[in-house]
């Protein structure tokens, strides 16, 4: 009997000791679950805030990368240039990659942190994006900022109060602040007699209210009076010449009615 109840004494202790050794395994594997969301790999819980910057919550890495300018001006016959900066925090490497008009991502600068990292080939009617990766493997995005070539001077679609109005109005901007002697000419019709339109280095919104239906205009950008050095060119449609052919149908009936 003695020997019954201390095989059923051992049996029991063996159980209990078996039981209490799977708790402590599933608590382990808990926790390392939990530790592995919070320093393991990014994740899903990402936000990219106002300035273009993706910060990293669980695990401290952020980042941002701007440009001097986002619409850079391409002057005519050459190329523009923008500066690219970044900086980083919680990582010790990071690369910054560069598509160019939406082609493969190609590498561009590979530093935790730059100040005006030189872009000098930026291309009239081209977008460039520069993405900011953590790490050496791009697989974390910190951040990304895109710059366009875009002309000097640009021009506002015309606007015309009513159909019966001959005259509407463009609004001409333009951009060339390293020519502080730079003027804009205009003709019309492709003709060779130019008349002088404004004398500044920028301009925002300069109107001209002149603008004739079916009638084209080039407004042009030059880099000081002499007009040897073009800078860049807009041109101005205004569209159909509806109240010119109204106006000569009419004529061709009443002549028609006098014979």
């Amino acid at each position: 009997m003695n020997s019954r109840n201390l095989v059923l004494k051992l049996a029991c202790m063996l159980f209990l000791f078996s039981c209490s050794n799977d708790d402590s395994q599933s608590a382990a594997r808990i926790e390392n679950s939990s530790l592995k969301g919070s320093v393991g790999e990014t994740s899903n819980n990402d936000s990219v805030d106002g300035s273009g910057a993706m910060q990293l919550a669980l695990t401290g890495v952020s980042g941002k990368i701007s440009a001097n300018l986002l619409d850079v001006p391409v002057f005519t016959n050459t190329l523009g240039t923008a500066f690219i900066s970044w900086s980083t925090t919680g990582t010790s490497d990071a690369q910054v990659y560069l598509s160019d008009n939406g082609e493969p991502e190609k590498l561009f600068g590979q530093s935790p942190n730059w100040r005006a990292a030189t872009a000098p080939w930026i291309a009239l009617g081209r977008s460039y994006t520069f993405k900011l990766y953590a790490g050496l493997q791009k697989r974390t995005l910190l951040g990304e900022v895109t710059v366009r070539g875009v002309s000097p001077i640009t021009a506002s679609p015309v606007t015309f109060s009513s159909l019966n109005k001959t005259l509407g109005t463009t609004m001409i901007s333009w951009d060339a602040k390293n020519y502080p002697r730079a003027v804009v000419y205009v003709t019309t019709d492709g003709g060779k007699s130019e008349s002088l339109f404004g004398r500044a280095p920028t301009y925002q919104n300069a109107a001209a209210p002149w603008i004739q239906r079916g009638f084209n205009y080039d407004f042009k950008l030059y880099a000081s009076d002499l007009r040897n050095k073009l800078l860049g060119q807009v041109r101005v449609a205004s569209g159909s010449n509806y109240f010119f052919s109204f106006i000569r149908s009419n004529e061709l009936k009443d002549s028609k009615r006098r014979c």
